[in-house]
């Protein structure tokens, strides 16, 4: 009898976990449809009217990683991951370096911003310009797209001293550092072994200005 009643009660924890399983997920759902509609109707508009050529975008993303990745920043947990806008024929690009399971080949990733900031992926962007001339924007773009097409793999070793393999704000970084010479514009962050440049030493950068935040 006593096993039993083990067994029944035991099934009834598995039944009532798989319920609240059941709910979470489509309380999940819930949020993510309402969010999905906000980024639509209001959030996406004012970020493609803010957007500009060679601007700078940054996002916050919703997994784990992008959690742990934010945390490196020193004094600002706003964002995860970057990456250089390109306007092309009226569609707004972002060029960016990612590595890990988002992008299983590894190489630089070129996508419209509106999936770059999918409220799927993202729940929170910003807008940042650089203090860079109109023609120095248009030939940013012009080596991102290079960079591209040439398939740059993402860097798992977050290696500076190399140009072969680049993580998204070594990207950055050097791609404006070639097109302005002055290739030690962001300052860099030591831990542990590792010397590499934090996404808020691209964004806090004195070179560059915060044109607008977005969170959804």
């Amino acid at each position: 009898m006593a096993a039993l009643v083990a067994i029944f009660g035991f099934t009834a924890c598995r039944q009532s976990s798989g319920e609240q399983e059941r709910i979470i997920k489509e309380k999940n759902s819930r949020l993510l449809l309402a969010r999905i509609h906000l980024f639509k109707t209001s959030v996406l508009p004012d970020v493609l009217r803010t957007a500009k050529n060679g601007d700078i975008v940054t996002r916050m993303g919703t997994d784990l990683t992008s959690l742990m990745l934010s945390r490196l920043n020193p004094t600002d947990t706003s964002f995860s991951h970057c990456g250089i806008i390109s306007m092309e024929n009226d569609t707004a690009f972002v060029y960016h370096a990612i590595g890990g399971e988002f992008n299983p080949d590894q190489k630089m990733r070129r996508e419209p911003l509106a999936e770059f900031a999918h409220p799927a992926g993202s729940k929170r962007l910003g807008i940042f310009s650089a203090a860079i001339t109109p023609a120095q924007r248009k030939a940013l773009c012009a080596y991102v797209q290079m960079l591209h097409k040439q398939g740059l793999p993402f860097d798992m070793a977050f290696d500076l001293a190399t140009d072969d393999r680049q993580y998204c704000t070594e990207m950055i970084a050097k791609s404006i550092g070639t097109i302005i010479g002055r290739k030690e514009w962001v300052a860099t962050l030591q831990s542990d072994s590792i010397r590499f440049i934090p996404v808020e030493n691209i964004y806090l950068n004195p070179m560059v200005t915060e044109k607008k935040r977005f969170v959804y």
